[in-house]
């Protein structure tokens, strides 16, 4: 509630500052009458930022228990207590400098004793031509915009953009699938985070097929399908239905999942070992 209210506190704070300083420049309050009320107005919108930070910190611990771990916990914290449109964005952006400190360390985000399974071969190929063809596209405009001001400003937002791509392809390597404490994490960069227990897994097969959708995660029937480049090729039959939870799809129980692996033997093997053992 209180994060709500910031973006009208500042929009009230620019205004009376704005207001104030047309009254010292008409005369009708002096310059230090004006510099004190902008003081009390900074200083009471730091105390709400205060309060706002407590709140994440205390939805940040209460997550603790159900996340997989403490980052999951706190980006969840923020995307619950800002809002929603600022607290998505600040979580995409610092889960996606994450992945990009992990891959330049060479590590991947697998808690100890969990086994990964990738996901992202089957999108290296069209990843590394598209960047290619960035590349020459940002050396071509360089060279035929004639205007050193737009030159520089195409410079600028394709650096951006680059550095977009990157990100978004490390953030592919480095969170993969994960069997971790008998839960199938099922993931796709930032996108895509869904949880299934591994002890409700009745069989895993090698299954081949797609919905010729455009979306990444979807419902179908009584089905969660996670596709990459528009395929599944595990298939999960669950002994029990589960309610599962997407991002901007809402919740819904379903009895079958459908993902992709790079490895799909490996995965399903993993899979019959890990049920085996619960």
């Amino acid at each position: 509630m209180i994060q709500r209210l910031i973006p009208y506190i500042k929009w009230a704070a620019l205004l009376v500052i704005l207001t104030e300083l047309l009254l010292v420049w008409v005369g009708e309050v002096s310059l230090t009458d004006a510099i004190v009320v902008v003081l009390i107005l900074e200083g009471l919108l730091f105390i709400f930022v205060i309060l706002g930070a407590w709140q994440i910190r205390h939805v940040y611990r209460s997550r603790l228990n159900t996340s997989p771990d403490r980052f999951t916990a706190a980006m969840q914290a923020v995307e619950t207590v800002m809002p929603k449109p600022l607290g998505k964005l600040i979580a995409l952006e610092l889960t996606m400098q994450r992945a990009t400190l992990l891959f330049a360390m060479r590590r991947r985000d697998i808690p100890p004793s969990c086994s990964a399974v990738s996901y992202h071969r089957a999108l290296s190929g069209i990843l590394w031509a598209m960047l290619a063809i960035a590349l020459v596209e940002l050396f071509v405009v360089h060279l035929a915009v004639p205007w050193p001001t737009a030159r520089v400003t195409l410079l600028v937002i394709s650096m951006i953009g680059l550095w977009w791509f990157f990100a978004f392809f490390a953030s592919l390597v480095v969170y993969p699938t994960t069997l971790c404490g008998g839960n199938l994490r099922i993931r796709f960069s930032s996108m895509v985070d869904v949880t299934v227990p591994v002890a409700g897994v009745e069989r895993a097969r090698v299954h081949q097929q797609s919905l010729a959708q455009r979306h990444i995660a979807m419902f179908h029937d009584d089905s969660l399908h996670v596709e990459v480049y528009g395929s599944t090729n595990v298939t999960a039959q669950l002994r029990e239905p589960v309610l599962v939870s997407l991002p901007n799809k809402g919740k819904q129980v379903v009895s079958k999942v459908h993902l992709w692996a790079d490895e799909p033997e490996r995965l399903v093997r993993l899979l019959a070992e890990t049920t085996s053992e619960q």
